[in-house]
């Protein structure tokens, strides 16, 4: 084998292993997961139920108080695309800290990242990010 041919080879396999998606820890797992689920049956009430209040938000109208916030708000925070991406969307831990995690959905004139945390032994959706702001 060639040396180039061992370099390409080394290349693919080193960005195929950065590429891969970092494993959750098992509850956040089920968490996104019944976030996912809960974006597909548009129940804002279990998403309420899987987020800590208030809600940090710099976009839809500041910071989300309580579940009946969210469910008014929930058309705007969720349209048919952004729900797409969510539902497609792997969470990714936030370099240099431990227990949080984002997902991004650039889907209208700027990018919104979506944040989950670990309070105490639990994970939440804890944030809305207009990235631009």
């Amino acid at each position: 084998m060639t040396v180039t041919k061992l370099f390409v080879l080394l290349s693919l396999g080193a960005s195929q292993v950065m590429a891969a998606p970092a494993a959750l820890p098992p509850e956040l797992r089920q968490r996104w997961e019944r976030f996912q689920n809960a974006l597909r049956a548009d129940d804002p009430a279990a998403i309420a139920a899987l987020a800590k209040f208030p809600i940090h938000s710099n976009e839809f109208g500041g910071n989300i108080a309580n579940p009946k916030t969210l469910k008014n708000r929930y058309a705007t925070i969720f349209p048919a695309a952004t729900k797409k991406c969510l539902t497609s969307a792997t969470l990714q831990p936030l370099k240099g800290l431990i227990g949080h995690y984002e997902v991004y959905c650039d889907v209208g004139s700027y990018p919104i990242r979506f944040l989950f945390n670990r309070i105490g032994s639990h994970y939440y959706f804890t944030g809305i990010d207009n990235i631009n702001e």
